[in-house]
């Protein structure tokens, strides 16, 4: 009965949380972008957060948000408030081959996911995320890994994720959907497509500079 408790009183909050923090994020990164001092960005903080908050026929631009993109993984929430502390803050909190060992899983499970899970095939492997032991072993081991190479950024991420499964903050009773979600897979493939282009041009560079030289 006090876990049931529990799951309603923080489940409002985390259907707000998804949206606020994306909407903050993305307003404090557009400053950045607009080269804004750190001070105004400070003070766009609590508005931007408050935006979710505007009703739009009756129903508040959260519920438009969550609607849209389901409830956000414990994964995007935690990349997101690191993105807007980056931001406010102007400094990076994790080592950037961190980030991509994020990007890179995220894209790979998020396709090996979702199309499947269309129906395609009788293999569904969002189902696997209810056989929860097995793959809390993995993760287990996924973290010590992560801490044993000094991906702590990666670590926390793995932790945070497992140990909400673990207390139910969400409604689902499924693993998944606590590491990964749509947007995230879809953020990835456009920020690993961008890093892939951005490697060619320098690879690119100097061979097209040595041709000119000789």
């Amino acid at each position: 009965m006090g876990g049931t408790k529990n799951m309603i009183s923080v489940a409002p909050i985390i259907h707000i949380a998804g949206p606020a923090l994306l909407l903050v994020t993305v307003i404090l990164v557009a400053s950045k972008q607009l080269r804004l001092p750190i001070a105004v960005r400070g003070v766009l903080l609590l508005p931007a957060g408050c935006l979710v908050f505007i009703p739009i026929n009756g129903l508040p631009l959260a519920g438009y948000i969550r609607g849209f993109l389901g409830d956000l993984s414990i994964t995007t929430l935690i990349l997101l408030f690191t993105a807007s502390m980056s931001v406010l803050f102007d400094r990076n909190f994790y080592k950037p081959g961190s980030f991509f060992l994020i990007m890179l899983p995220a894209l790979t499970v998020g396709l090996f996911l979702y199309p499947f899970s269309l129906g395609f095939t009788d293999f569904d492997p969002y189902a696997l995320g209810y056989s929860s032991k097995t793959f809390l072993a993995f993760f287990f081991a996924a973290a010590l890994t992560a801490w044993y190479f000094n991906l702590y950024f990666l670590v926390i991420i793995i932790v945070l994720a497992v140990s909400a499964y673990l207390m139910g903050i969400y409604e689902s009773r499924n693993i998944w959907d606590y590491l990964i979600d749509p947007a995230l897979t879809l953020f990835s493939f456009f920020w690993l497509s961008i890093w892939m282009i951005k490697r060619v041009v320098q690879y690119q560079s100097p061979r097209r500079q040595l041709i000119t030289d000789v």
